[in-house]
């Protein structure tokens, strides 16, 4: 005996494309996630690991950092977070100029060593630390700059406090060099800054690495992504956006900075640099470094970054 099946397609359609948009909506919010994880959660890397990073790829000698003088250091953030770092000491010590260093995303203070030999040779007594959720330092996240900048003028202040300077100068690299210039557009205190590959708005730069890395469009992660860590940890990416700090401060027409980048990193385009570059007003350097990928200018060409620092203090010293 033939049984006639009467399939209701009216009902079973309705809940197959309900479930397929629960998936998709899933699938979403849990790419979200990882995103915001990546970004604001990256993985702690430890002083060892970063210093043996350093020698085998960015030509520090494996003796280099035992052989500094150093003095430990140590500050609460405004987030109550202990930051620790070391204070590093030029044989010439009478010239009374400071310079901080912000290291980079996921990166530790010894990400600064390749730096140090320019500033130690110039009488600058250098500030190395650990940011927020890195290396030693406390933190359960990294906020790209959002709290790292105002971390930045809190330990001006305590330099201030003991002995103020005659220059205080900033060096940040990638999103350390993203922080430096939001620092120094709030912050007169600073006479110059170094920007190393710095991204020129955060939600841009996301937006570019979702769809370098995994060929992805910004809608709908970057905005998810972005509500998560606000959620988790008091910010939107949009608020982090280096090139509008400048805007706001007018091109920061009295602060020199000098603007650094790799014609081959492709983690933060060179464009990036380009645009803050032009919309800095006053003394403003731009080097572009061929074959230098993502902050590492200073090795590729060490002379050419010489001598752009040279420029750069001189017109703090001159101008």
């Amino acid at each position: 005996m033939n049984l006639l099946v009467m399939i209701d397609y009216s009902i079973i359609i309705p809940v197959a494309v309900a479930g397929i948009l629960i998936i998709i909506c899933l699938t979403t919010v849990i790419l979200a996630c990882v995103l915001a994880s990546q970004v604001i959660k990256p993985p702690r890397r430890t002083h060892e690991f970063a210093l043996n990073y350093h020698i085998a790829n960015n030509g520090v000698a494996p003796e280099y950092y035992s052989s500094l003088k150093r003095e430990e250091w140590q500050i609460r953030s405004l987030t109550g977070n202990l930051l620790k770092g070391e204070w590093i000491i030029p044989d010439d010590n009478n010239t009374r100029r400071v310079l901080i260093m912000v290291h980079g995303h996921g990166h530790n203070l010894m990400g600064n060593l390749k730096y140090l030999p320019i500033f130690l040779r110039r009488g600058f007594e250098v500030l190395i630390y650990d940011q927020i959720h890195s290396g030693i330092s406390e933190g359960k996240f990294t906020t790209m700059g959002f709290h790292e900048a105002p971390d930045v003028s809190m330990i001006i202040d305590s330099i201030c406090k003991q002995n103020k300077p005659e220059v205080i100068g900033l060096l940040g690299e990638s999103m350390g060099a993203a922080t430096v210039i939001m620092t120094a557009a709030r912050d007169r205190r600073v006479d110059f800054a170094i920007s190393d590959c710095a991204y020129a708005d955060l939600d841009q730069q996301l937006s570019y690495r979702l769809k370098y890395a995994y060929n992805l469009r910004r809608f709908p992660l970057i905005p998810l992504g972005s509500l998560i860590a606000k959620l988790l940890c008091g910010f939107y990416w949009h608020q982090v956006s280096p090139i509008k700090e400048l805007e706001i401060a007018d091109g920061l027409p009295d602060t020199p900075i000098l603007f650094a980048h790799g014609l081959s990193d492709t983690y933060i385009p060179p464009q990036a640099s380009q645009d803050l570059y032009n919309v800095k007003s006053g003394y403003r350097d731009l080097l572009l470094v061929a074959g230098a990928r993502h902050t590492e200018s200073v090795c590729t060409a060490p002379a050419d970054y010489e001598q752009a620092v040279d420029r750069l203090i001189n017109e703090v010293i001159t101008g």
